[in-house]
Protein backbone atom coordinates (compact mmCIF):
# COMPACT_ATOMS: atom_id res chain seq x y z
CA UNK A 1 0.00 0.00 0.00
CA UNK A 2 1.58 3.69 -1.16
CA UNK A 3 1.57 5.81 2.29
CA UNK A 4 0.06 9.01 1.58
CA UNK A 5 0.79 10.93 5.21
CA UNK A 6 3.38 11.08 7.50
CA UNK A 7 3.03 11.66 11.33
CA UNK A 8 6.16 13.46 12.99
CA UNK A 9 5.97 13.90 16.70
CA UNK A 10 8.77 14.88 18.54
CA UNK A 11 9.33 15.74 22.25
CA UNK A 12 12.26 17.91 23.51
CA UNK A 13 15.44 16.78 25.71
CA UNK A 14 14.16 13.36 26.10
CA UNK A 15 17.02 10.62 26.39
CA UNK A 16 16.75 7.44 25.09
CA UNK A 17 16.27 5.55 27.57
CA UNK A 18 13.46 7.99 29.19
CA UNK A 19 10.61 4.93 27.52
CA UNK A 20 9.61 2.15 29.80
CA UNK A 21 9.90 0.25 26.54
CA UNK A 22 13.40 0.65 26.77
CA UNK A 23 14.07 -1.37 30.25
CA UNK A 24 13.61 1.91 32.01
CA UNK A 25 11.13 0.96 35.28
CA UNK A 26 11.19 4.35 36.80
CA UNK A 27 8.10 5.60 34.53
CA UNK A 28 5.67 4.65 32.28
CA UNK A 29 5.01 5.83 28.75
CA UNK A 30 2.24 3.21 27.24
CA UNK A 31 1.75 5.66 23.98
CA UNK A 32 5.34 5.77 23.26
CA UNK A 33 5.46 1.97 24.13
CA UNK A 34 2.70 1.33 21.96
CA UNK A 35 4.65 3.28 18.68
CA UNK A 36 7.31 0.67 19.39
CA UNK A 37 5.08 -2.10 19.19
CA UNK A 38 3.72 -1.31 15.74
CA UNK A 39 6.90 0.07 14.62
CA UNK A 40 10.43 -0.42 14.64
CA UNK A 41 13.03 1.57 17.34
CA UNK A 42 16.39 2.64 16.24
CA UNK A 43 17.90 1.63 20.09
CA UNK A 44 20.95 3.54 18.71
CA UNK A 45 19.75 6.88 17.20
CA UNK A 46 21.38 10.13 18.05
CA UNK A 47 20.95 13.89 17.74
CA UNK A 48 23.05 16.42 15.19
CA UNK A 49 23.93 18.26 17.99
CA UNK A 50 23.15 17.73 21.82
CA UNK A 51 21.48 21.30 22.06
CA UNK A 52 17.73 22.63 21.02
CA UNK A 53 18.31 25.14 17.70
CA UNK A 54 21.29 23.48 15.96
CA UNK A 55 19.35 19.84 16.37
CA UNK A 56 16.10 21.09 15.04
CA UNK A 57 17.58 23.12 12.30
CA UNK A 58 19.37 19.76 11.13
CA UNK A 59 16.43 18.12 11.10
CA UNK A 60 14.51 20.62 8.78
CA UNK A 61 17.51 21.24 6.46
CA UNK A 62 19.78 17.87 6.09
CA UNK A 63 22.26 20.44 6.85
CA UNK A 64 24.94 19.45 10.01
CA UNK A 65 25.28 22.84 12.25
CA UNK A 66 28.43 23.92 11.35
CA UNK A 67 26.48 24.02 7.68
CA UNK A 68 22.99 25.24 8.81
CA UNK A 69 25.25 27.84 10.99
CA UNK A 70 22.55 27.80 13.55
CA UNK A 71 24.94 26.88 16.37
CA UNK A 72 23.83 28.53 19.55
CA UNK A 73 19.78 28.90 20.63
CA UNK A 74 19.67 32.91 20.68
CA UNK A 75 21.73 35.47 19.34
CA UNK A 76 22.65 35.80 15.64
CA UNK A 77 24.47 32.20 16.09
CA UNK A 78 21.43 30.62 16.73
CA UNK A 79 19.97 31.69 13.20
CA UNK A 80 20.56 29.60 9.92
CA UNK A 81 22.21 30.79 7.04
CA UNK A 82 19.71 32.69 4.87
CA UNK A 83 20.91 30.89 1.41
CA UNK A 84 19.95 27.32 3.57
CA UNK A 85 16.48 28.20 4.65
CA UNK A 86 15.01 27.58 1.52
CA UNK A 87 16.18 24.27 1.35
CA UNK A 88 14.16 23.12 4.27
CA UNK A 89 11.75 19.81 3.98
CA UNK A 90 8.44 21.86 4.82
CA UNK A 91 9.28 23.89 1.07
CA UNK A 92 10.62 20.79 -0.16
CA UNK A 93 7.53 18.64 0.48
CA UNK A 94 4.98 21.69 -0.31
CA UNK A 95 6.90 21.74 -3.89
CA UNK A 96 5.78 18.17 -4.29
CA UNK A 97 2.32 18.74 -3.98
CA UNK A 98 1.89 17.72 -0.04
CA UNK A 99 0.05 19.57 2.82
CA UNK A 100 2.49 20.55 4.90
CA UNK A 101 1.49 21.15 8.73
CA UNK A 102 3.76 22.66 11.63
CA UNK A 103 2.68 22.79 15.82
CA UNK A 104 4.15 23.75 18.65
CA UNK A 105 7.82 24.41 19.24
CA UNK A 106 10.22 25.24 16.02
CA UNK A 107 13.33 27.22 17.87
CA UNK A 108 15.40 26.15 14.82
CA UNK A 109 16.15 29.75 14.27
CA UNK A 110 14.60 32.09 11.83
CA UNK A 111 11.71 31.76 14.34
CA UNK A 112 9.09 33.75 15.81
CA UNK A 113 8.30 34.41 19.42
CA UNK A 114 8.46 31.65 22.22
CA UNK A 115 10.08 29.29 19.82
CA UNK A 116 7.58 29.36 17.58
CA UNK A 117 7.38 29.18 13.59
CA UNK A 118 7.80 32.90 12.55
CA UNK A 119 4.22 34.48 11.23
CA UNK A 120 6.07 35.78 8.04
CA UNK A 121 8.20 32.61 7.07
CA UNK A 122 6.20 29.80 8.17
CA UNK A 123 9.15 27.14 6.64
CA UNK A 124 6.87 26.08 4.29
CA UNK A 125 4.27 25.27 6.38
CA UNK A 126 0.59 26.11 7.68
CA UNK A 127 1.35 26.66 10.84
CA UNK A 128 -1.43 25.26 13.35
CA UNK A 129 -0.51 26.29 17.00
CA UNK A 130 2.33 27.91 18.43
CA UNK A 131 4.53 26.36 21.19
CA UNK A 132 1.70 25.31 24.06
CA UNK A 133 1.58 21.32 25.05
CA UNK A 134 -1.72 22.29 26.21
CA UNK A 135 -3.25 23.13 23.06
CA UNK A 136 -1.32 21.07 20.61
CA UNK A 137 -2.97 18.24 21.03
CA UNK A 138 -6.36 19.66 20.31
CA UNK A 139 -4.76 21.32 17.08
CA UNK A 140 -4.07 18.14 15.87
CA UNK A 141 -7.17 16.75 16.34
CA UNK A 142 -9.05 19.78 14.86
CA UNK A 143 -6.83 19.27 11.43
CA UNK A 144 -7.12 15.61 11.43
CA UNK A 145 -10.85 15.83 11.41
CA UNK A 146 -11.35 18.42 8.70
CA UNK A 147 -9.45 16.15 6.06
CA UNK A 148 -11.92 15.16 3.35
CA UNK A 149 -11.05 12.21 0.71
CA UNK A 150 -9.33 13.60 -1.98
CA UNK A 151 -6.88 15.85 0.01
CA UNK A 152 -3.68 16.46 -0.95
CA UNK A 153 -1.52 13.84 1.33
CA UNK A 154 -0.40 15.30 4.50
CA UNK A 155 2.65 16.32 6.35
CA UNK A 156 2.54 16.76 9.56
CA UNK A 157 4.70 17.74 12.55
CA UNK A 158 3.39 17.70 16.02
CA UNK A 159 6.33 19.54 18.51
CA UNK A 160 6.06 19.26 22.24
CA UNK A 161 7.83 21.29 24.92
CA UNK A 162 7.90 18.75 27.36
CA UNK A 163 10.12 17.34 29.04
CA UNK A 164 12.41 20.36 28.40
CA UNK A 165 10.80 21.49 31.34
CA UNK A 166 13.12 20.36 33.63
CA UNK A 167 15.05 23.27 33.11
CA UNK A 168 12.57 25.33 34.83
CA UNK A 169 12.05 22.99 37.48
CA UNK A 170 15.38 23.26 38.21
CA UNK A 171 15.38 26.42 38.77
CA UNK A 172 12.39 26.00 41.10
CA UNK A 173 10.37 28.30 38.51
CA UNK A 174 6.80 27.43 37.19
CA UNK A 175 6.59 25.10 34.53
CA UNK A 176 4.72 26.88 31.30
CA UNK A 177 2.29 23.41 31.08
CA UNK A 178 1.03 23.17 34.85
CA UNK A 179 3.43 22.33 37.80
CA UNK A 180 4.06 18.67 39.05
CA UNK A 181 2.91 17.92 42.76
CA UNK A 182 5.78 17.53 45.08
CA UNK A 183 8.46 15.08 44.87
CA UNK A 184 8.36 12.22 47.02
CA UNK A 185 10.84 11.13 49.95
CA UNK A 186 14.20 10.17 48.80
CA UNK A 187 13.95 6.57 49.20
CA UNK A 188 11.18 6.89 46.76
CA UNK A 189 12.60 8.56 44.07
CA UNK A 190 15.00 6.91 41.02
CA UNK A 191 18.41 5.82 42.03
CA UNK A 192 21.41 7.66 40.88
CA UNK A 193 22.86 6.27 37.47
CA UNK A 194 25.42 3.83 37.99
CA UNK A 195 27.87 6.75 36.12
CA UNK A 196 26.80 9.32 38.33
CA UNK A 197 30.51 10.07 39.42
CA UNK A 198 32.78 11.86 36.90
CA UNK A 199 35.04 9.67 35.27
CA UNK A 200 38.81 10.52 35.41
CA UNK A 201 40.38 12.90 32.94
CA UNK A 202 37.13 14.14 32.01
CA UNK A 203 37.90 16.97 29.51
CA UNK A 204 38.48 20.32 30.62
CA UNK A 205 35.71 21.70 28.34
CA UNK A 206 33.07 19.54 29.46
CA UNK A 207 34.43 19.90 33.40
CA UNK A 208 34.54 23.57 33.21
CA UNK A 209 31.24 24.20 31.36
CA UNK A 210 29.40 22.60 33.99
CA UNK A 211 31.15 23.88 37.27
CA UNK A 212 30.55 27.23 35.88
CA UNK A 213 26.61 26.61 34.87
CA UNK A 214 26.10 24.86 38.48
CA UNK A 215 27.79 28.00 39.87
CA UNK A 216 26.18 30.51 38.35
CA UNK A 217 22.36 28.91 38.02
CA UNK A 218 22.51 27.31 41.30
CA UNK A 219 25.22 28.65 43.72
CA UNK A 220 25.29 25.36 45.47
CA UNK A 221 26.46 21.82 44.90
CA UNK A 222 23.45 19.22 45.00
CA UNK A 223 23.79 16.26 47.26
CA UNK A 224 22.50 13.05 46.29
CA UNK A 225 18.89 13.68 47.41
CA UNK A 226 18.55 16.33 45.12
CA UNK A 227 20.12 14.51 41.90
CA UNK A 228 17.21 11.84 42.75
CA UNK A 229 14.42 14.15 43.16
CA UNK A 230 15.40 15.95 40.10
CA UNK A 231 15.53 12.29 38.48
CA UNK A 232 11.70 11.91 39.43
CA UNK A 233 10.61 15.15 38.05
CA UNK A 234 12.48 14.18 34.83
CA UNK A 235 10.91 11.14 34.40
CA UNK A 236 7.15 12.54 35.70
CA UNK A 237 7.26 15.50 32.43
CA UNK A 238 8.28 12.18 29.92
CA UNK A 239 4.79 10.61 31.40
CA UNK A 240 3.45 14.09 30.95
CA UNK A 241 4.32 14.19 27.11
CA UNK A 242 3.67 11.10 26.60
CA UNK A 243 0.14 11.32 27.78
CA UNK A 244 -0.27 13.84 25.14
CA UNK A 245 1.09 12.29 22.39
CA UNK A 246 -1.51 9.47 23.06
CA UNK A 247 -4.09 12.21 22.28
CA UNK A 248 -2.68 12.70 19.07
CA UNK A 249 -3.04 8.94 18.45
CA UNK A 250 -6.24 8.62 19.39
CA UNK A 251 -7.42 11.57 17.07
CA UNK A 252 -5.38 9.61 14.26
CA UNK A 253 -7.36 6.86 14.62
CA UNK A 254 -10.48 8.68 15.70
CA UNK A 255 -10.06 9.60 11.44
CA UNK A 256 -9.13 6.19 10.23
CA UNK A 257 -5.91 7.81 8.63
CA UNK A 258 -4.06 5.69 10.82
CA UNK A 259 -4.12 3.47 7.95
CA UNK A 260 -2.46 5.44 5.41
CA UNK A 261 -0.01 7.40 7.77
CA UNK A 262 3.59 6.52 8.49
CA UNK A 263 4.33 8.16 12.26
CA UNK A 264 7.93 9.49 13.43
CA UNK A 265 8.66 9.66 17.26
CA UNK A 266 11.87 11.53 18.15
CA UNK A 267 13.14 13.94 20.62
CA UNK A 268 15.54 16.81 19.00
CA UNK A 269 18.09 15.87 21.65
CA UNK A 270 18.72 14.22 25.67
CA UNK A 271 19.26 14.92 29.13
CA UNK A 272 22.25 13.77 31.50
CA UNK A 273 19.79 13.48 34.25
CA UNK A 274 22.48 13.25 37.00
CA UNK A 275 25.00 11.00 34.69
CA UNK A 276 28.40 12.09 34.89
CA UNK A 277 27.10 14.36 37.41
CA UNK A 278 25.81 16.69 35.11
CA UNK A 279 22.21 17.78 34.01
CA UNK A 280 20.90 19.04 31.16
CA UNK A 281 22.60 19.12 27.98
CA UNK A 282 25.56 19.83 25.27
CA UNK A 283 28.11 17.17 26.08
CA UNK A 284 28.99 14.44 23.77
CA UNK A 285 27.99 11.60 26.67
CA UNK A 286 25.43 8.99 25.50
CA UNK A 287 22.75 10.34 27.43
CA UNK A 288 22.73 13.81 25.98
CA UNK A 289 23.30 12.33 22.27
CA UNK A 290 21.28 9.55 22.20
CA UNK A 291 17.78 9.72 21.81
CA UNK A 292 14.55 7.78 21.06
CA UNK A 293 13.30 7.28 17.47
CA UNK A 294 11.04 5.12 16.47
CA UNK A 295 9.34 4.48 12.78
CA UNK A 296 5.85 3.07 12.42
CA UNK A 297 4.52 2.59 9.04
CA UNK A 298 1.31 0.64 8.31
CA UNK A 299 0.90 -3.16 7.88
CA UNK A 300 4.55 -3.07 9.34
CA UNK A 301 5.57 -6.79 8.27
CA UNK A 302 7.73 -7.20 11.32
CA UNK A 303 6.17 -4.54 14.44
CA UNK A 304 8.05 -4.49 17.40
CA UNK A 305 11.71 -5.54 15.77
CA UNK A 306 14.63 -3.17 17.27
CA UNK A 307 17.86 -1.93 15.20
CA UNK A 308 21.03 -1.24 16.59
CA UNK A 309 22.45 0.27 13.55
CA UNK A 310 23.91 3.86 14.61
CA UNK A 311 21.70 6.50 13.02
CA UNK A 312 21.06 10.26 12.81
CA UNK A 313 17.50 11.35 13.86
CA UNK A 314 18.47 14.80 12.84
CA UNK A 315 20.96 13.79 9.82
CA UNK A 316 18.62 10.80 8.41
CA UNK A 317 15.19 12.47 9.02
CA UNK A 318 15.01 14.32 5.86
CA UNK A 319 16.15 11.74 3.60
CA UNK A 320 13.95 9.22 5.58
CA UNK A 321 11.21 11.45 5.18
CA UNK A 322 11.67 11.95 1.01
CA UNK A 323 11.66 8.59 0.82
CA UNK A 324 8.71 7.59 2.62
CA UNK A 325 6.85 10.41 1.00
CA UNK A 326 8.91 8.82 -2.79
CA UNK A 327 9.81 12.52 -3.43
CA UNK A 328 13.65 12.61 -4.54
CA UNK A 329 16.05 13.49 -1.66
CA UNK A 330 17.93 17.05 -2.43
CA UNK A 331 21.47 16.74 -3.08
CA UNK A 332 22.47 18.60 -0.23
CA UNK A 333 21.09 16.34 2.30
CA UNK A 334 24.04 15.05 4.33
CA UNK A 335 22.34 11.89 5.82
CA UNK A 336 20.92 8.84 4.68
CA UNK A 337 17.18 7.56 4.33
CA UNK A 338 16.11 4.65 7.18
CA UNK A 339 14.11 3.08 4.80
CA UNK A 340 16.21 -0.05 3.75
CA UNK A 341 17.27 -0.66 7.98
CA UNK A 342 13.24 -0.73 7.97
CA UNK A 343 13.17 -3.03 5.23
CA UNK A 344 15.57 -5.35 7.04
CA UNK A 345 18.72 -4.40 4.75
CA UNK A 346 21.48 -2.47 5.62
CA UNK A 347 23.13 1.22 5.27
CA UNK A 348 26.47 0.05 4.77
CA UNK A 349 27.06 2.90 7.03
CA UNK A 350 29.66 3.05 10.31
CA UNK A 351 28.92 5.51 12.40
CA UNK A 352 26.92 8.95 12.26
CA UNK A 353 28.37 12.99 13.55
CA UNK A 354 27.34 14.39 16.68
CA UNK A 355 28.67 17.98 17.19
CA UNK A 356 28.73 20.78 19.56
CA UNK A 357 29.79 24.41 17.93
CA UNK A 358 30.63 27.14 20.34
CA UNK A 359 30.40 30.80 18.57
CA UNK A 360 33.16 31.24 16.43
CA UNK A 361 36.16 33.90 17.66
CA UNK A 362 37.02 37.05 15.98
CA UNK A 363 39.82 35.30 14.19
CA UNK A 364 37.16 32.82 12.62
CA UNK A 365 38.36 30.12 15.02
CA UNK A 366 35.90 27.18 16.08
CA UNK A 367 36.76 27.67 19.69
CA UNK A 368 35.52 24.83 22.25
CA UNK A 369 33.85 23.18 19.17
CA UNK A 370 33.61 19.17 19.48
CA UNK A 371 32.51 16.56 17.50
CA UNK A 372 31.63 12.92 17.80
CA UNK A 373 31.51 9.87 14.96
CA UNK A 374 29.25 7.00 17.12
CA UNK A 375 29.80 3.22 15.65
CA UNK A 376 27.93 0.67 16.60
CA UNK A 377 29.98 -0.25 19.82
CA UNK A 378 32.41 2.65 19.94
CA UNK A 379 32.17 6.61 20.77
CA UNK A 380 34.96 9.12 19.69
CA UNK A 381 35.14 12.59 20.53
CA UNK A 382 37.64 15.50 20.11
CA UNK A 383 37.85 18.97 22.06
CA UNK A 384 38.97 21.78 20.27
CA UNK A 385 41.05 23.76 22.60
CA UNK A 386 41.02 20.77 25.52
CA UNK A 387 42.84 18.61 27.72
CA UNK A 388 42.32 15.30 27.51
CA UNK A 389 41.54 16.48 23.78
CA UNK A 390 39.97 12.84 22.77
CA UNK A 391 38.20 10.67 24.55
CA UNK A 392 37.22 7.06 23.00
CA UNK A 393 34.71 5.14 24.70
CA UNK A 394 34.64 1.19 23.97
CA UNK A 395 30.12 1.04 25.25
CA UNK A 396 30.18 -2.91 24.79
CA UNK A 397 32.31 -3.13 27.86
CA UNK A 398 31.68 0.06 29.14
CA UNK A 399 28.46 1.68 28.70
CA UNK A 400 28.84 4.40 31.26
CA UNK A 401 31.67 5.78 29.71
CA UNK A 402 33.83 5.96 32.72
CA UNK A 403 37.23 4.90 31.22
CA UNK A 404 38.85 6.87 28.35
CA UNK A 405 40.92 4.40 25.98
CA UNK A 406 42.49 7.36 23.50
CA UNK A 407 45.58 6.38 25.23
CA UNK A 408 45.51 2.40 25.27
CA UNK A 409 47.59 0.60 23.11
CA UNK A 410 45.43 -2.58 23.26
CA UNK A 411 42.41 -0.39 21.75
CA UNK A 412 45.00 1.94 19.72
CA UNK A 413 43.75 0.20 16.43
CA UNK A 414 39.85 0.77 16.83
CA UNK A 415 41.05 4.46 18.13
CA UNK A 416 42.82 5.27 14.78
CA UNK A 417 39.85 3.59 12.75
CA UNK A 418 37.63 6.29 14.21
CA UNK A 419 39.57 8.93 13.79
CA UNK A 420 39.86 8.28 10.24
CA UNK A 421 35.61 7.79 10.18
CA UNK A 422 35.56 10.91 12.09
CA UNK A 423 37.87 13.13 9.55
CA UNK A 424 35.96 11.51 6.86
CA UNK A 425 32.74 13.06 8.50
CA UNK A 426 34.36 16.20 8.61
CA UNK A 427 36.17 16.62 5.41
CA UNK A 428 32.73 15.82 3.12
CA UNK A 429 30.89 18.41 5.50
CA UNK A 430 33.40 20.64 4.90
CA UNK A 431 33.84 20.94 8.48
CA UNK A 432 36.94 23.92 9.51
CA UNK A 433 38.00 21.58 12.18
CA UNK A 434 39.22 18.76 10.30
CA UNK A 435 41.88 21.31 9.41
CA UNK A 436 42.81 22.54 12.79
CA UNK A 437 42.59 19.61 15.25
CA UNK A 438 45.95 17.60 16.12
CA UNK A 439 44.34 14.34 15.40
CA UNK A 440 43.90 14.78 11.91
CA UNK A 441 47.31 16.08 11.67
CA UNK A 442 49.56 14.61 10.09
CA UNK A 443 51.86 13.00 12.95
CA UNK A 444 48.39 11.55 14.52
CA UNK A 445 50.47 9.68 17.10
CA UNK A 446 50.72 12.55 19.66
CA UNK A 447 48.75 12.38 22.23
CA UNK A 448 47.44 14.78 25.19
CA UNK A 449 46.93 13.50 28.37
CA UNK A 450 47.24 15.46 31.35
CA UNK A 451 50.10 17.50 31.41
CA UNK A 452 50.93 17.06 27.89
CA UNK A 453 50.86 20.81 25.95
CA UNK A 454 48.41 22.29 23.45
CA UNK A 455 50.21 21.37 19.88
CA UNK A 456 47.39 22.35 17.68
CA UNK A 457 47.44 25.74 15.82
CA UNK A 458 44.69 28.03 15.85
CA UNK A 459 45.59 29.16 12.21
Amino acid sequence: MSVQNVLVLLTDQQSHDAMSCAGNRYLRTPKMDRLAERGVRFANAHCAAPLCTPARATMWTGLAPHQHGAVSVKGEHGQMREDVVGLGLGHHLTAAGYDCLYGGKWHAGQGGERCGIDAERRHGFAYICGMNDHELPGACAEVLARRKPGDKPMFLVASFDDPHNICEWSHGEALPWGNLPDPPREEECPPLPANFAREPYQPIAVKRTYDQRMAADFDVSWDPADWRRYRWAYYRLVERVDARIGQVLDALEATGLDATTTIVFASDHGEQAGSHGLQQKNVLYEESTRVPLVIARPDEPEPGRVVDDPVSAGLDLYPTVCDLTSTTVPDHCVGRSLVPLLDGKSLDRDGVLVEVCSMPSAAGVISGGSRLVRSRDHSYAVFHHSRPAEQFFDLSRDPGQMVNLASSATDRPELLRHRAMLRGWLERTNDRLAGVHYAFADVPDRHLLPGDEWIASDT
